[in-house]
């Protein structure tokens, strides 16, 4: 099953550390070359020659290659499902990534091009203190390079990916339940009881418990996923980059649970619940959806609200009451989903 796109990103490494490890590579290539001339009848230039173009290809080399790994095994952004495209927008700005990314890749090419004409200048050189002149040249360019064309991009990415590697795995080809409605309306219990098992959580930008995720195949592929300080939100309340967050979770959603507590012990009288439940549905208005009244069980204060007219199904996390149909009515969805979707169950 597809994951987490940032999952394989490399670590990107602090510029001036990077040069760091880099001069060492240098200096032990270069203590190897000489210790590979030890013996031999080599001339003091061949020697010279040979040692300096061993160090500026090193350099190089290792640089080409770790810059090129971050921009390879990122992925286009433009070619990111709307989801994790809206997630990185909301961690660290589409564009300013592709700007960061650019930066890395002209420095990985320069590093290239430096390796080829610096090359071509030490084997030209007439004696060993010429030699050493062009690698340094060669060097500082590269190493400045790295600073002054890399440097900011580094440390922005630096900073990002660890945030972008913690991006929930979600399947955007799975048939996909969110489940909404305020905290402690027994949504992650209900997620457990339709999931038979516990929820995975993984980070979600701007909430503060996480993103949690089941899965069930029951007989259709169900992910059911729940973003706790997110949801139980007034949209109308949300800052833009909150806005942006629940507009990545838009793109995912193929159904809709609003969750109403009918007992009122979760904390929040009907009034705000069914407030909650009726902006959601503007935010959610293309998607189908249904009302699940939760806490059954509690029947000396449960009793079943006006819903204007709304489906809704009775259910008891703790007794079963009403899962099975629940169930059975996200398979449907499931169904319908699959086969328009060309892939019948």
């Amino acid at each position: 099953m597809p994951g987490n796109p940032f999952q394989d990103v490399p670590d990107v490494p602090d510029p001036e550390e990077f040069i760091d490890i880099v001069h060492r590579r240098v200096e032990r290539a270069a203590e190897n070359q000489r210790k590979a001339f030890r013996g031999t009848r080599a001339g003091d230039l061949t020697r010279a020659r040979t040692i300096e173009l061993v160090r500026i290809n090193t350099a190089c080399q290792m640089v080409q290659d770790r810059l090129w790994e971050i921009v390879r095994r990122t992925p286009n952004l433009d070619e990111l499902h709307p989801f994790y495209r809206e997630l990185v927008d909301v961690v660290a700005g589409v564009d300013r990534m592709k700007e960061a990314l650019a930066s890395i890749h002209k420095v990985a090419k320069l590093a290239r091009l430096i390796r080829e004409e610096y090359g071509e200048k030490v084997k030209r050189a007439r004696d060993p203190r010429e030699a050493a002149e062009i690698r340094r040249q060669a060097l500082g360019r590269l190493y400045s390079a790295i600073r002054r064309k890399a440097g900011d991009a580094m440390r922005f990415l630096r900073d990002v990916v660890p945030e972008l590697k913690e991006f929930p795995s979600v399947d955007p080809e799975l048939f996909t339940v969110v489940i909404a409605g305020c905290p402690n309306v027994g949504k992650t219990t209900l997620m457990s009881a339709i999931t038979g098992s516990r929820p995975r959580i993984a980070s979600y930008p701007f909430t503060t418990k996480g993103i949690q995720v089941g899965y069930t195949e029951d007989p259709y592929p169900l992910q059911v996923l729940d973003t706790p300080g997110l949801l139980d939100r007034d949209p109308d309340t949300m800052n833009e980059i909150e806005r942006k967050a629940l507009a990545a979770l838009e793109h995912v959603a193929d159904a809709v649970l609003y969750l109403i507590d009918p007992t009122e012990t979760c904390g929040y009288p009907l009034e705000h619940q069914l407030s909650l439940l009726e902006r959601l549905e503007n935010t959610f208005r293309d998607t189908p959806s249904l009302v699940v009244l939760t806490k059954a069980d509690v029947e000396d204060l449960w009793k079943e609200p006006d819903l204007d007219g709304r489906e809704a199904v009775a259910v008891s996390a703790k007794t079963g009451e009403g899962i099975k149909e629940l169930k059975e009515r996200l398979n449907d969805m499931a169904r319908g989903y699959y086969r328009r979707a060309g892939r019948p169950g």
